[in-house]
């Protein structure tokens, strides 16, 4: 409710509202009044203070309860919806609704009371066959237009990089032999029903990687002279208060990597958000750092994995490789620049790794398709 004051909307519906208002809790309580301190430990054991300041609580809690309800209401542009239905003589949201209904206009609310059936009609039974056939036909088509809204509401509207990665694309690069003069373009194969499969699964990061990313977002490329405070507040932002130094290890290690030296000494972009239409969807993510060289633009992307043998580290870097083309397609449909490489930073425990991989051998080309597949899919 809080997060709702200042919004609007044509129907809202305010529910929940059994809940009594002053319904207290048996557990421990402390409350202060300057150097006076009252305790509880259940509800009938506490010391004298406590029933006073309790009071005085529970009466600004009661308040402040009245308010939230009347922002909840107000929140309705055209139609209101509350059930006020309660339990005679118990304190609740709705009871408080209720009584305030009461010198409400008569079009504006109902109240509902059981009555007594009306005897049977004989005469009636063909209409009510006739009715309720009606009524079937009515709800099967009210059912079908349901699932098709909902199945459409669905669909996510934007695909990111990050995901599309996740997704597990089997990137089989094969150059189009009547592309030569545009090699970036040619076409690539993906396992398009792996894509599918694996789309928007898991996390994105690591709380390490969160914390590492958070740091090098801001930390001075050239010197790192303010990487030890930086990964203080982000390793504790991450709970990882007991990793300080590991974060300003990683740190310091892709500071030390060919392109972000480049990057510090030359014109670059941090945590450069890009997206691109594809289709009725979009493409949308986050590049970690972007490079403007002579030959063009370069993506740089950080990673904190740990390495591990060659052959799985090699998997991984096909793996990001699908990333880092997603980037560089949401990049080049904005502002009609040519991605001339992707790079991939990985800290490596203080020794960086870096792997660079040509704009012909990232699949660009692939990528309209591979993102359609996978938004419809």
């Amino acid at each position: 409710i809080h997060a709702a004051k200042g919004l609007e909307f044509p129907i809202t519906i305010v529910s929940g509202l059994t809940t009594r208002m002053t319904a207290r809790r048996n557990r421990f309580h402390v409350r202060w009044d300057g150097d006076e301190v009252g305790l509880s430990s259940r509800k009938d054991i506490a010391t004298e203070a406590l029933d006073r300041l309790a009071d005085l609580e529970a009466e600004m809690d009661g308040e402040e309860k009245r308010r939230l309800l009347y922002v909840a209401c107000t929140r309705a542009r055209d139609h209101l919806l509350v059930a006020a239905h309660h339990v005679e003589g118990v304190e609740s949201f709705a009871s408080l609704v209720w009584q305030h209904s009461q010198d409400a206009p008569a079009e504006c609310w109902r109240s509902w009371v059981a009555t007594a059936a009306p005897p049977p009609d004989p005469g009636a039974a063909v209409d009510a066959a006739i009715d309720v056939e009606l009524d079937a036909a009515a709800r099967a088509t009210w059912i079908r237009t349901r699932d098709e809204l909902l199945a459409t509401g669905s669909r996510s509207r934007t695909v990111s990089a990050t995901a599309l990665r996740r997704a597990g694309a089997d990137l089989a690069f094969v150059p189009d032999p009547t592309d030569a003069t545009d090699p970036a373009r040619a076409d690539a194969e993906w396992d398009v029903e792996a894509l599918v499969r694996g789309w928007r699964h898991g996390r994105a990061a690591t709380a390490f990687g969160r914390a590492v990313h958070a740091v090098l977002q801001d930390v001075d490329l050239v010197d790192g002279a303010n990487v030890d405070t930086l990964a203080v507040a982000a390793a504790q932002v991450e709970g990882l208060a007991d990793h300080v130094d590991e974060v300003a290890i990683a740190v310091r290690a892709v500071l030390r990597a060919p392109i972000v030296m480049e990057a510090g000494a030359g014109e670059s972009f941090r945590e450069m958000y890009v997206a691109a239409p594809v289709g009725d969807r979009m493409i949308e993510g986050y590049i970690d750092l972007l490079v403007r060289t002579p030959e063009g633009l370069v993506i740089v992307d950080y990673k904190t994995d740990a390495m591990g043998e060659e052959a799985g580290f090699e998997a991984r870097v096909d793996e990001y490789r699908v990333q880092l083309a997603a980037y560089a397609f949401a990049l080049e449909a904005t502002v009609g620049i040519p991605v001339v490489a992707g790079v991939l930073v990985f800290a490596n425990d203080g020794d960086p790794i870096e792997r660079r991989i040509d704009a012909a051998d990232l699949g660009i080309g692939a990528v309209e398709a591979a993102l359609v597949a996978v938004a419809t899919g």
